[in-house]
């Protein structure tokens, strides 16, 4: 089913024009000469829908007319309200038009695919390859669903996107780990060796220094109940024994000053042993809390290692399933597969194909995307060489498929030629 005659009048800037396409047809032409126009009127019957803009300036109406070689014909009338689309055959129109048309036509441009990014190319062959995923395979490799993940799109985007989640957790715990090691060299440099002992050496220095404090309370107690008595026995002969007391005071203060002194002394080394020991009891508490942290971190080392290996594993096997999903891929002819976001051909990089290659395999996914129309509409043909042009022109014979090619050239006037 062919396309023999497009007729178009009152379109963007084409008055009337009519075209009889031919197995391979390009139109070229510098802007403003009527290209746009043209494949804006076959966009516009192929697309549905009204776009005022497309009636030409000053006009009432315009129409595109598509005529098949079957004699199916369809008509997009347009006006500055509406557009009405028709298909009839021998005279008799078909109801639900705009379904119809839609089923007809295809909508795939091979040129857009050979001028594609990588991912672009990815996307147009997944989306043409017919790959089905095995969710309980996937469970059973994953160990459930995870989350975050649209499964329903492409099985292998969703593969590539669960082997991700997979990766950044096991990252995450191969993190843990080793920050945890790090944690434990660290805190078993700093452990030193302290005698258990420090603990009762500190209870016997507490006691010993009760008892010298409680000496010295005796002391001073001992100096005023002393220093009263004295001072009855003055206050009787204080006239006549005054200096004689003066002075057994005064000796009895230097004799209490040496011995509180002393014990002073005594005290102060007491503290001074009491303050080390303590220190030493502070360490060793320390150091059980640092060795216990020393195996909570070790348990926690084991624990993420043996998730971090969990992962590893369906990871493994989850490359594995992807590999065995894409095994299978075959686009005209040649076997296609995906690793690593790269696109391969035959085990070959898909930029290192040939220009025959890589043409076969743009026209396999429009043939794959065609109604019965077998007709494909290509804009930015320019950026073809000739050797793509004549290699499109060959797979579209083979193919028996009807290309309407257009292209911007030098030409000052619209040409139309069959390639």
């Amino acid at each position: 089913m062919k396309v023999k005659k497009l007729s178009i009048r009152n379109i963007m800037g084409v008055a009337e024009i009519e075209v009889m396409p031919n197995r391979v047809t390009l139109i070229s032409g510098k802007n403003a000469t009527g290209k746009t126009s043209i494949m804006s009127a076959i966009a516009s019957i192929i697309g549905g829908g009204h776009d005022a803009s497309l009636l030409r300036k000053g006009e009432q109406d315009g129409e595109a007319v598509i005529v098949f070689d079957d004699g199916l014909e369809i008509e997009k009338t347009i006006t500055e309200n509406n557009s009405k689309l028709a298909v009839s055959k021998d005279g008799m129109s078909m109801k639900s038009p705009a379904k119809y048309v839609k089923e007809l036509f295809g909508c795939f441009n091979p040129v857009n695919f050979l001028n594609m990014n990588e991912k672009g190319r990815i996307d147009e062959i997944l989306k043409n390859a017919p790959i089905s995923m095995d969710m309980s395979a996937i469970g059973d490799i994953t160990g459930g669903i995870v989350d975050g993940i649209d499964y329903m799109e492409h099985p292998l985007k969703v593969i590539d996107k669960i082997r991700t989640s997979l990766y950044d957790s096991r990252t995450g715990f191969n993190r843990v780990v080793s920050d945890a090691e790090k944690t434990k060299r660290e805190m078993r440099n700093a452990i030193v060796d302290v005698d258990p002992s420090v603990t009762k050496e500190i209870e016997e220095k507490r006691e010993e220094l009760s008892r010298v404090e409680e000496s010295i309370s005796y002391a001073e107690q001992e100096y005023y109940e002393n220093r009263e008595s004295v001072n009855a026995e003055e206050q009787e002969a204080i006239d006549n024994i005054k200096a004689k007391y003066a002075e057994i005071k005064e000796a009895m203060r230097n004799k209490h000053d040496k011995i509180v002194e002393s014990m002073q002394e005594t005290k102060q080394a007491i503290r001074g042993e009491l303050f080390a020991l303590a220190n030493q009891e502070n360490l060793l508490k320390q150091q059980e809390h640092t060795r216990k942290y020393i195996d909570d971190l070790e348990k926690k080392i084991q624990t993420n290692n043996a998730e971090s290996l969990r992962l590893s594993a369906a990871i493994d096997k989850l490359d594995r399933y992807k590999a065995s999903l894409v095994a299978d891929i075959n686009i005209a002819g040649h076997t296609v597969n995906i690793s690593d976001g790269k696109l391969l051909i035959d085990d070959i990089p898909y930029e290192k194909l040939n220009t025959a290659a890589k043409v076969s395999i743009a026209m396999s996914i429009a043939e794959a995307n065609m109604g019965d129309a077998r007709l494909a509409v290509i804009d930015g043909a320019e950026c073809l060489d000739n050797d793509s042009l004549s290699a499109i022109a060959k797979e579209a014979e083979e193919r028996d498929i009807q290309l309407i090619m257009f292209r911007v050239s030098e030409d000052a006037e619209l040409t139309i030629e069959d390639i």
